[in-house]
């Protein structure tokens, strides 16, 4: 798939402290969730640096989307 400069613009580079804020979450929740194997993509730039883009931010969020109106016996279902 050939990226263009308009999808390139849209999936900026995020680091660990931006996505954690964009998720309410504390950036050692996303160090441990890479750990696990859990959590968004990222990309390992270096031997140290970590770097998120946004669409697999919106991708694990879609991913992780419950819809109310779709709770099968009680329990919700992700809708995607």
């Amino acid at each position: 798939m050939t990226r263009t400069h308009d999808q390139s613009a849209l999936d900026e580079l995020l680091t660990t402290a931006d996505v954690a804020g964009r998720l309410g979450v504390p950036p050692r929740t996303l160090e441990q969730w890479r750990y696990l194997g859990r959590g968004p993509a990222y990309i390992k730039v270096g031997n140290k640096s970590v770097r998120y883009r946004q669409s697999d931010i919106d991708a694990f969020l879609d991913a992780h989307r419950i819809d109310p109106a779709v709770l099968v016996g009680g329990a919700p279902r992700a809708t995607t």
